[in-house]
């Protein structure tokens, strides 16, 4: 057994330091090594075996739990915390706790949850709406082609830009021809252009100098250049997202402020 290393002191206290122990007696400071001779390195964690042998051990911590420091606790559980729009669990390591990571390389999360990102997926768009790539926090989507814009093909691809003249609009978003007209096209309305009616209106008719309906409100989002009333639908924003104008095609995501960060505290504790 080691000999005990004495120093002096002014009080009778106890203070644990990682692995060594400290005790004061009367005024002497006497240092003891603590019975656990070895720590357990990251990724593993502290085992007491059996009281009739030397048998403590530093197995690797399994499934679902961590170590990530060196000293002789027990592995510990990943957490599971709520992950904002645009960001998905990243699942922890054998020395690494279960956090949240900003969705990357073609995937993304619309919703507050504990769940990893999704992969975007790939629509089929019809002719006269084009694909429009997802971000960290929304999917690809279809959506109609907007004023000066055309799709003639049912598949994967964005719209096209016109190249209509001056003074002339497309015939239709779908138009395989590109057939330019000086009408304004349902959907759209004609105010010293042919714009595109707004979230929650429509036009069915050609040259209509305004659009039916109600736009979408704040904190609701839907398709433009839309014809009919059935299609000119509104939705909530979802978890994690906000509009702040009528009329929006899509939400965006909120800034998270005010994010604490936690300190791990190395201070000795004296009993």
């Amino acid at each position: 057994m080691m000999t005990p290393t004495v120093y002096s002191c002014s009080r009778t206290v106890y203070v644990y330091i990682h692995l060594f122990s400290y005790r004061c007696i009367n005024t002497v400071f006497i240092l003891f090594f603590s019975p656990f001779s070895t720590a357990c390195g990251t990724g593993t964690g502290y085992v007491e075996g059996v009281a009739t042998s030397d048998s403590a051990s530093c197995p690797a911590c399994r499934a679902g739990q961590y170590s990530d420091d060196t000293d002789n606790a027990a592995c510990k559980p990943y957490s599971t915390p709520q992950c904002t729009s645009g960001q998905g669990l990243v699942f922890g390591t054998a020395s690494t706790d279960t956090v949240c990571g900003g969705c990357t390389g073609g995937k993304y999360s619309d919703e507050v949850a504990a769940a990893p990102c999704k992969s975007h997926s790939s629509p089929s768009c019809a002719a006269g709406v084009g694909s429009v790539a997802g971000t960290a926090s929304t999917d690809t989507s279809c959506v109609p082609c907007s004023s000066g814009k055309y799709s003639t093909d049912t598949d994967g691809s964005a719209c096209t830009e016109n190249t209509c003249p001056g003074g002339k609009y497309l015939s239709s978003a779908a138009d395989e021809a590109q057939v330019c007209t000086t009408a304004c096209v349902p959907g759209k309305y004609k105010d010293g252009g042919c714009l595109d009616c707004k979230s929650g209106t429509y036009t069915s008719g050609t040259d209509e100098s305004s659009c039916s309906g109600t736009e979408c409100a704040k904190g609701a989002y839907g398709p433009a250049s839309q014809t009919t009333p059935s299609a000119a639908t509104c939705d909530p924003c979802s978890a994690g997202t906000y509009s702040d104008a009528t009329g929006e095609t899509s939400c965006k995501v909120k800034t998270v402020t005010g994010a604490a960060n936690r300190v791990h505290d190395e201070s000795p504790t004296v009993y």
